[in-house]
């Protein structure tokens, strides 16, 4: 939400311009002040929500997460693709890898089954 491209007009309706036109070619959107208030209002996440979720090894659960320090977080994508380079290199072009990649599941459905 933009408070650059938000504008009242003087009969009342709020008036908010995109910041890019949709495809049939509008360019603002008029709300009226109490349809415009009930909108921001359910942008507003709940008290006590945590809006940031944790996978992997940061869940909650995990049986290992008390016992692991971060030491360093890469967010360059130069040095993560040397990164990942240089550990598809250690790890061999004939062996595979621990956890080879399943397919995913086939859905068989009874009577199509030769």
């Amino acid at each position: 939400m933009s408070t650059e491209r938000l504008s009242l007009t003087a009969q009342g309706p709020i008036h908010y311009r995109l910041k890019t036109p949709y495809r049939d070619g509008t360019t603002h959107v008029v709300f009226e002040p109490l349809d415009f208030i009930a909108r921001l209002a359910a942008l507003v996440p709940s008290p006590r929500v945590n809006l940031t979720r944790y996978h992997g090894v940061f869940a909650p659960p995990y049986h290992l997460r008390e016992q692991m320090k971060v030491i360093a977080s890469i967010e360059d994508p130069a040095a993560i693709k040397r990164i990942l380079a240089h550990l598809d290199h250690r790890q061999g072009a004939g062996q595979h890898p621990e956890h080879p990649p399943r397919a995913p599941p086939q859905l068989v459905l009874p009577g199509l089954v030769d």
